[in-house]
């Protein structure tokens, strides 16, 4: 069977989904991420990258630092720690295997500072977390650079040639206090509230210490542990506050640049599977699992995945969370930027990273949608077991 590196290899053969087919599916994946009624969304860049992949970006994340225990920890940022729900334990663990480690390169322009605070890579996705410092949004309001600049052993993705080796994906998004529940409802981190039981909710993207958080998240399906050990150079470009009517206001016009070193953990559980899903005709062959994302194989004959796109109002069969070995349903956990394609007439693939870090020995089954609509009910979701 063929895995995520031979993606792009198999991409050169042009392996096309109809263009109708296409036009229903990235409508299918914004539907997917209004249900989960995020009253407060952060607005995200991304790059465009060949046609048969399903790109979507999600609502930023956050969390709390800490050092602890006799020898010494890292400090980590709000976006990793509390809203990928990362306990102090599972901090020092990820520390310890170098799933997350400090990047602390500054850089001050303008009176503004922006540091890299620290990474979490696996063999597909990087999570870069910067801290924002001597800017003022205004209270309610989300800062953001106006481009960016991302070289990555020595390959631009902007200005150089289309490499399918080589390209990978990025989308930003800045912490607003604001997780996701079990039932899809947004939650405020700080006191546990759902969004839409707080009367005149007001997004909140400033921390107690006055700085902001941005996360970019860079995604390379082709080669397995693509980010790890690379040098990568990356520029943030203008600061602004993103205003109603989209425009930048308050710009802070500079360029802060890093330069570093990416380390990273590849390890993941992976599973050769052979198991059908319901009556569809589509089997789950293969599922990689690491602490930051998902990555599953279906058998999914391009017949029965045209006929279910004339049938449904969505992506049919999508992946949608895990459940873990207490009972908890976990469908809500996808963040982006994601893909899903076809690697041949039969094996499509589905990948993203999850918007929390997952002890993956207590994941014991993929939930999968049966059709669109809201994941609390059984009979919207098909449960795969990972291990007989």
């Amino acid at each position: 069977m063929k895995r995520a590196e031979d993606v792009f290899e198999i991409l050169k053969k042009d392996v096309e989904i109809p263009e109708v087919v296409m036009k229903k599916a990235e409508k299918a994946f914004e539907k997917i991420q209004n249900e989960k009624r995020m009253d407060s969304v952060s607005l995200k860049k991304k790059r465009p990258i060949k046609k048969v992949f399903l790109v979507a970006a999600a609502v930023m994340l956050g969390a709390g630092g800490i050092t602890a225990g006799a020898a010494v920890y890292m400090q980590w940022s709000k976006t990793a720690s509390e809203g990928m729900l990362v306990s102090e334990e599972k901090q020092k663990k990820l520390e310890e295997t170098k799933l997350t480690v400090p990047v602390n390169k500054s850089d001050t322009q303008n009176g503004v500072t922006v540091t890299a605070v620290q990474t979490i890579v696996d063999s597909y996705y990087a999570h870069i977390i910067f801290k924002v410092e001597g800017y003022d949004a205004g209270a309610g309001l989300q800062p953001f650079f106006d481009s960016d600049t991302i070289i990555l052993d020595g390959y631009n993705q902007k200005e150089d040639p289309y490499d399918e080796k080589k390209a990978f994906d990025a989308a930003g998004d800045w912490y607003n206090g604001v997780t996701t529940g079990e039932d899809g409802r947004s939650i405020r981190i700080s006191d546990g509230k759902f969004l839409d039981e707080i009367e005149d909710y007001q997004p909140d993207f400033k921390l107690e210490d006055g700085s902001y958080e941005y996360r970019l998240t860079l995604e390379h399906m082709g080669n397995k542990d693509y980010f790890i050990g690379k040098p990568i150079h990356i520029e943030l470009h203008n600061l602004g506050t993103m205003s109603n009517k989209q425009n930048l206001t308050n710009v802070v016009d500079e360029t802060w640049s890093f330069d570093w070193i990416m380390e990273g953990n590849p390890e993941k559980k992976e599973f050769e599977l052979n198991t059908p899903i319901g009556d569809t005709g589509v089997t789950v062959k293969h599922a990689e699992v690491s602490p930051i994302s998902l990555n599953v194989t279906y058998d999914f004959p391009k017949k029965i995945y045209n006929k279910m796109m004339d049938e449904t109002d969505g992506i049919p069969l999508n992946l949608a969370g895990v459940r873990l070995k207490d009972g908890t349903m976990l469908p809500y956990i996808y963040l982006g930027p994601g893909t899903a394609g076809y690697i041949t007439e039969k094996e499509y693939f589905i990948a993203f990273p999850v918007d929390r870090v997952l002890d993956v020995e207590q994941v014991d089954a993929l939930i999968i949608r049966k059709q669109q609509g809201m994941l609390t009910e059984e009979e919207n979701m098909y449960v795969i077991p990972l291990e007989n």
